[in-house]
């Protein structure tokens, strides 16, 4: 559902199935490039240049206390670069590639983080990433073409209470910065903890369109 231009192939608007949380760059500069087939699988990909490429969701993030989030991207940056980013002045979520090179996802409530990595720097290839929250607990599940990482993080300080919808996300970037470089393929959100086995059907979908691994 990208809306482009034909000439440039700069991306306008990519549509929410539901309508409802469209996400959008009016800066023709800063829009990134739509490709409609040569990704991963042969899959269209929007691809973010690292410098100022992004979009921005039309209304603010509608999670609650708990929630999960999947993403299929390629990220090429070996450093803070994110293909989601969500920050209010309390409560800030992040996926993507951290500071050190590992593949990576960070809830904070104001006050504290909770924070979980993979093992090995995982820039550089197609993957699926699953971050879900629950409680005070952050779980990450990681899946590329040669490896896979699941782990959690307990914070018992964590503000469990606060909700993730008093400010709009981006896809592409964190924050007033922290670009993506790479291709980006879809997002999918959830206002609530997926079940083991709801998290399977959604991760196996995502694999059979993709073929990641």
């Amino acid at each position: 559902n990208a809306t482009f231009d034909i000439a440039t192939k700069r991306v306008s608007l990519l549509g929410d199935r539901a309508s409802t949380n469209n996400v959008a760059q009016a800066t023709v500069a800063n829009q990134p490039l739509w490709s409609g087939f040569d990704g991963t699988n042969d899959k269209s990909y929007i691809s973010f240049d690292g410098t100022n490429d992004a979009l921005t969701s039309l209304s603010n993030l509608p999670l609650g206390h708990d929630f999960t989030i999947f993403e299929v991207s390629k990220i090429t940056k070996n450093s803070d670069s994110y293909v989601f980013g969500y920050s209010a002045v309390r409560g800030k979520i992040t996926m993507g590639i951290n500071e050190i090179g590992k593949y990576g996802i960070a809830v904070n409530d104001g006050n504290q983080t909770i924070s979980v990595s993979t093992d090995n720097d995982a820039y550089g290839d197609y993957h699926i990433g699953i971050m879900h929250l629950h409680n005070k607990r952050a779980h990450l599940e990681y899946y590329d073409s040669s490896s896979s990482f699941t782990s959690s993080d307990f914070d018992s300080q964590f503000n469990h209470e606060l909700t993730y919808n008093a400010a709009s996300f981006d896809v592409g970037k964190y924050n007033t910065g922290n670009y993506m470089t790479g291709e980006f393929n879809e997002l999918i959100i959830f206002n609530r903890q997926l079940t083991t086995a709801e998290i399977a059907d959604v991760k196996g979908y995502l694999n059979l369109k993709y073929k990641i691994y």
